[in-house]
Formats: C-alpha cells, sequence, structure tokens
C-alpha cells in the first residue's frame, strides 16, 4: 500500500498514529508519505493536532523499547546500591529515562555524587571531616587519616558545600608549632640551599663574627611566621639578617620584612646584593648591627686594597 496516494482522512488518521501512538518524530512521520517534516508540522497544525515537547517524545521513545520487568530490575538495582550511571550502561538508557523509571515506581532518587559518598562515608564521618577542614586540615593529610584519596575528601566538601579555603585562611587557622612544622616540610621537600650570594655572605659573617650566625635557608634554627631568614643569631641575640637580591627583590620594600619581623621582638638587617662588591662598608655594617666591634688587626682583603689603589690612580 503506498501512504502517498491516500485519501485526507486517511492521511490524517495514519500521522496521527504515527506521531502519537508510535511516538516517531516529524521526519520519520514525513518519510511514509514521501514528505518534509516542514509540511507534517503543517498539516498538522491545519488539523488541529498539538505537538509533543520533543524531550517528552524522545522519553516516550525510549521507554516503550523496554518492557514492566525490565524496568522492574532498574529499581531493584538502584535500591542495592548501584548508581545512575551504571545503570544507564546496562540498559543503554539515558539518564532522563533511567530517573523516569524510577519516579515512576515511587523510587526517591539522588544525584550520583551523594549516592556515592553516602555509600561510603557514613553522615557523623562526612561532618568530621568537614569539621576538621575548616579548622585547618589539609586535603592530603585528611585523605591519610579516613584512608581515602584527596578527590573523595574533595567531593565530600564539594556535597556539603564547604568553601576551600586560600592559603591565607588555611595558614592563619595553623597553630604556631604547626605552622613551623609545615614550612621545614616544604623546604626540605625543596632541597633548598643557600645560593653563591647566600654563601659569600656566610663567609663574610664567619671571617668578622664567628659563631654568631648560622646560615638559616632551610629554617633549621629559625622560622618567624612562617617566613624563614636567611641568617639567624644563635648566641641568645635576637637578630636576623636578610639578603636581598638585587633583580629578585627589586620591587620589595625591606621596610615591609622589618617591621613583620619586628612583630616577633626581632631586629633585622637587610643587605642588598650589590654591597658585597664593598666589603670595607658592609664589614662595618654588619659590626655595628651585631653590637661588637671588628676583630683586632682585622682588614680587608688585600685584593681589595690593590684593586682601590689602583682605580684611584687611574682616575688621578
Amino acid at each position: 500500500m503506498e501512504l502517498k496516494r491516500q485519501s485526507k482522512n486517511r492521511r490524517r488518521d495514519l500521522i496521527k498514529k504515527f506521531y502519537y501512538e508510535e511516538n516517531e518524530s516529524l521526519t520519520e512521520v514525513g518519510k511514509h508519505f514521501g514528505i518534509g517534516k516542514a509540511r507534517v508540522a503543517q498539516l498538522m497544525k491545519r488539523w488541529g493536532f498539538p505537538r509533543a515537547q520533543r524531550r517528552q517524545r524522545k522519553l516516550d521513545k525510549e521507554l516503550t523499547k523496554i518492557g514492566h520487568l525490565e524496568q522492574l530490575e532498574i529499581g531493584v538495582e538502584y535500591e542495592r546500591g548501584a548508581i545512575i550511571g551504571k545503570i544507564m550502561a546496562g540498559h543503554e538508557l539515558t539518564h532522563l529515562a533511567v530517573c523516569e523509571i524510577l519516579k515512576r515506581q515511587g523510587i526517591k532518587f539522588s544525584s550520583s555524587l551523594s549516592r556515592k559518598i553516602n555509600l561510603r562515608f557514613s553522615h557523623s564521618r562526612q561532618f568530621d571531616i568537614c569539621r576538621k577542614y575548616k579548622e585547618g586540615f589539609l586535603l592530603s593529610t585528611l585523605a591519610e587519616d579516613y584512608g581515602v584519596s584527596a578527590q573523595d575528601i574533595d567531593k565530600i566538601l564539594r556535597f556539603h558545600k564547604v568553601g576551600r579555603q586560600s592559603r591565607g585562611e588555611w595558614w592563619e587557622h595553623l597553630k604556631k608549632g604547626e605552622k613551623e612544622k609545615w614550612v621545614k616540610k616544604a623546604w626540605g621537600a625543596a632541597n633548598k640551599r643557600p645560593n653563591k650570594a647566600e654563601s659569600k655572605l656566610y663567609k663574610i659573617l664567619q671571617s668578622i663574627l664567628s659563631g654568631e650566625y648560622a646560615l638559616n635557608v632551610r629554617g633549621d634554627a629559625l622560622i618567624l611566621g612562617g617566613k624563614v631568614p636567611d641568617f639567624a643569631n644563635v648566641n641568645g641575640q635576637k637578630k636576623v639578617i636578610e639578603l636581598f637580591g638585587d633583580y629578585f627583590h627589586r620591587n620589595d620594600n625591606p621596610q615591609d620584612r622589618i617591621n613583620y619581623f619586628k612583630k616577633f621582638g626581632y631586629n633585622t638587617l637587610v643587605i642588598w646584593e650589590h654591597e658585597l662588591q664593598d666589603k670595607p662598608s658592609l664589614f662595618q655594617k654588619l659590626a655595628e648591627f651585631n653590637g661588637s666591634p671588628l676583630p683586632e688587626g682585622f682588614s680587608p682583603p688585600q685584593k681589595q686594597l690593590q684593586f682601590s689603589f689602583i682605580q684611584e690612580a687611574h682616575l688621578e
């Protein structure tokens, strides 16, 4: 039977049957009569056939493919702990179809994230994790304590809408002893070593102030508020020395570092990298800061004097 030659009334009944009863799309209906979907839509509008929503039609078409027993099986799987994504893959259904099946059976369903969390963690355990995170615990620390991954801890925090703390907020929540612990751990992991300028200044300190200051680039001697001064006094004086590189610290204000360490009761001397070239002035500056005179008979290296003499002779 060729549908193209059907009468007007017969064509109207067939379009109604294909569209509403068999849940075919406008394109599929038009193929039966050799016309396009635009013409089918025009005829339906003329005959007063209401257009169904695309989403609902797609859902109805998908549900007609599975029987009643399979739908009951889906409900049993979900109640036994299967997540919606696994059910979708096993029965080749969309998320919308699975949710509709569960809804028709009166089964309350939740998001996959909340279901995964509730299956693995009790409510008291979830609230305990959120509380500890707000107190300043790191994700890695919580993951180690509870024997899960950091991603699982992050999922719990997102599910309970616990905002991730900024680095500054996390640091403020830590106690003094914990701050020093984390700083030492971070510097140790970075295998921090003194650069050439720091090594040079350390040799100078040992030559004129032997045993007064320790090299502290890894925080072995002193940590103040999470910051590690380059050199720390080890003879009872609350004094530290910072070495500022001419390039990396070009936009830094030395007074900010002085004021910061002042809050902890420490006096700070900031030395710029280019000052290492003027050793006589540097020696005097270090001696005045430490409050002790230069060793008797101490004089700057001979090479520096010869260089100064040659420079003066050249200027003359």
